[in-house]
């Protein structure tokens, strides 16, 4: 079966799930990463990467130089708001967020706190969209969300030693700043989903994905002297030569796939199956013998595959 006979209403969800799949690798090395380089020089250097790999796509897809300059122009204001929109609420402040609230939390209790974006995202769809909430979809979510948050608190792995962002800011240490930037963080990613499905739609995603990443390039930049004073850099040549394959994996792929599939699928359906990173580490980990078998997580991905199945009923 070719791509091309698969009805956009199945590639739409697909490409939410997949984006979730690319999210659960990189998360992972972005959170060790912040560890030892600054947040912003992260993000910075995920947007650096993505972005000549967007514009190199789009030329391809849309047989060359004339026709994406076309596609380019043919963006309106307002989805050029909803696209930057979407840049602060992910690369510039949701993922910064993120990635400062693990200092303390650490990856589980982080990301605990943050996968309840879902309920503000269906939340969302219903209040400004019109989108139905029926009695099994809502307790779909409402598994989903319940089984991320076992899986999370759950995790083996614990919560490791603060890094030398949190030795630099010593705020970032404390519990209550690291479960701030987790709430921060779960309004920011719920608005990124909202401003996503708003401004990708009806337009090619390596076209919305370019100009995501540009605008991330010069807001990141300027947060980063705005905060730190400090100009927001590539990672050390020897780092970035480790890490690149995970970093285009997750910013190239992973953000092509993220808008397709949000601006082609319900706001229900395309935030939850987006939100789904942490579920789907466990089988992996527990294949590849990173991690022991855990009743407890078993059970919670059951909770979440019965949540899922209540949304495509």
């Amino acid at each position: 079966m070719s791509l091309s006979s698969v009805p956009t209403s199945t590639l739409g969800p697909l490409s939410a799930f997949f984006a979730s799949v690319t999210w659960a690798v990189g998360s992972a090395t972005y959170s060790k990463l912040s560890r030892n380089n600054r947040p912003f020089d992260v993000n910075f250097t995920r947007a650096a990467l993505a972005l000549p790999c967007f514009l190199i796509a789009a030329l391809v897809f849309n047989g060359g130089w004339n026709a994406t300059v076309n596609a380019f122009e043919s963006i309106s204001s307002t989805k050029l708001g909803w696209l930057t929109l979407s840049v602060f609420a992910s690369f510039a402040l949701g993922d910064l967020f993120f990635l400062w609230s693990t200092l303390s939390l650490g990856v589980p209790g982080a990301l605990a706190v943050a996968s309840g974006y879902p309920v503000l995202m269906t939340l969302a769809g219903v209040l400004f969209e019109g989108e139905a909430l029926t009695l099994a979809s809502a307790t779909g979510v409402a598994l989903v969300v319940i089984g991320i948050v076992l899986i999370v608190l759950n995790d083996p792995k614990g919560t490791p030693p603060p890094g030398i962002e949190a030795k630099s800011h010593p705020l970032l240490k404390k519990k209550s700043v690291g479960i701030f930037c987790a709430v921060f963080t779960m309004f920011a990613w719920a608005l990124n989903g909202y401003a996503v499905s708003r401004g990708g739609a009806g337009i090619d995603p390596f076209v919305g994905n370019a100009i995501r990443m540009s605008t991330s390039l010069i807001v990141i930049s300027i947060l980063s002297l705005s905060f730190t004073r400090t100009r927001a850099t590539l990672l050390p040549k020897n780092i970035l030569a480790a890490n690149a394959p995970v970093i285009l994996f997750e910013s190239f792929i992973g953000s092509a796939l993220y808008v397709y599939g949000l601006s082609r699928s319900s706001i229900v359906l395309g935030g939850t199956l987006s939100s789904l990173a942490p579920m789907l580490s466990v089988p992996i980990a527990v294949a590849l013998k990173l991690e022991r078998f855990s009743w407890v997580r078993s059970i919670a991905v059951v909770i979440v595959v019965a949540g899922l199945s209540l949304l495509f009923r």
